[in-house]
């Protein structure tokens, strides 16, 4: 007599999807309870184990378009959802929804008036515009019962809520190995610095190649989230570094790499949790990560290093000085390893599915 509803607005193959369809995938066994509604895009919620409703939403490069299609996407999911919340109501069903990032408000409203329970799983510190993300944050505030974020440091971001609070790290995702075999010595010897990100400015991406530049001895690897038409923009790509657009197998790139940066730039983008930097961890590759979010939180000074890319020489600095001891990599090595050992995916579904099955629904009240 439980029925579950999770809403995500664009299915992709970004992090928030993919962390939502691992902790879908806690538990099967009542796939039929399970409803997701979500866009008809390709991405990981693709086949997950739940009945779908696909979402009517688009993406454009026209902002009025994106925010026209925005709120049909709204309105659709507010009157959908409660009509399927009212039938399980009349039907004395205790029923859950589970609204994943701050922008599927219409699925909070419809949770608020119709459903036993509420649960808002966020990802993300704000959305611009800023009237925007007044209004989803004061959805939020009004429609949630609890909220599940994803670092300490979100979760500092999100003043005042009077609902119950809990932080739950992401894990691997479900399709990701635990157990690798790495020669360290090897992989030191590769002398490869990996970038796992989008092409975007205040990702860091100019500091990663002014770095190729600097350090023609090392080779450097960037593992792109973009259409391979953007590549394009990069210019004067200098020859010790490979661009890869959406590589078929991200696990390579991680197995050949001595180091991984994130190099977002703190002023414009702050890393909400650091699911990449975990993947690396697994692969046993140490990390430059910036110095604020919630990186910051699993990582200390035995498997990561904290630099502003913008200080370009510290930058600089810390890179020769991992990547020319080995002693010194192979410590970090460990420590990468380690940490990772914490973050398997059956972990991160324990932890969630006192929220995600239909068994558990309702242990934590």
């Amino acid at each position: 007599m439980k029925e579950l509803y999770f809403v995500h607005l664009f299915n992709d193959y970004s992090g928030s999807p993919r962390v939502l369809r691992d902790a879908i995938d806690c538990e099967h066994e009542h796939s039929d309870k399970k409803y997701l509604f979500t866009s008809g895009h390709e991405g990981f919620l693709t086949g997950a184990s739940c009945n779908l409703k696909t979402v009517p939403y688009k993406r454009s490069s026209n902002k009025f378009i994106v925010l026209f299609h925005f709120m049909i996407a709204q309105l659709y999911t507010f009157f959908v959802l409660s009509f399927y919340l009212i039938k399980a109501k009349f039907k004395n069903k205790e029923t859950h929804v589970v609204v994943n990032t701050i922008l599927p408000f219409g699925a909070g409203l419809a949770g608020k008036f119709f459903a036993t329970k509420v649960v808002w799983y966020v990802h993300e510190l704000a959305i611009d515009p800023k009237p925007l993300d007044m209004l989803l944050k004061a959805v939020l505030h009004f429609a949630a019962d609890e909220v599940l974020f994803v670092s300490q440091y979100v979760k500092s971001k999100y003043q005042n809520l009077s609902c119950k609070q809990t932080v739950i790290l992401n894990g691997l995702r479900g399709d990701f190995p635990t157990k690798v075999d790495v020669d360290p010595e090897q992989k030191f010897n590769n002398k490869t610095i990996l970038f796992v990100g989008s092409l975007k400015n205040y990702k860091g991406i100019h500091s990663f190649v002014k770095l190729a530049e600097s350090l023609p001895h090392l080779k450097f690897v960037a593992a792109l989230n973009c259409d391979t038409d953007e590549v394009t923009l990069l210019n004067n790509i200098p020859s010790n570094l490979a661009l890869h657009v959406r590589p078929n197998s991200l696990e390579t790139l991680y197995k050949d790499a001595m180091l991984l940066v994130n190099l977002s730039i703190p002023t414009e983008w702050v890393e909400t949790f650091g699911l990449t930097i975990i993947e690396g961890f697994t692969f046993g590759c140490p990390a430059i990560i910036p110095p604020v979010g919630g990186p910051t939180e699993f990582t200390d000074t035995s498997n990561a290093i904290r630099v502003d890319s913008r200080d370009f020489q510290q930058l600089l600095t810390q890179v020769k000085y991992v990547t020319s001891d080995y002693d010194i990599w192979l410590n970090m090595f460990k420590s990468a390893n380690s940490v990772a050992e914490g973050f398997t995916t059956k972990q991160f579904q324990r932890r969630v599915s006192p929220y995600f099955s239909i068994e558990k629904l309702g242990t934590l009240e």
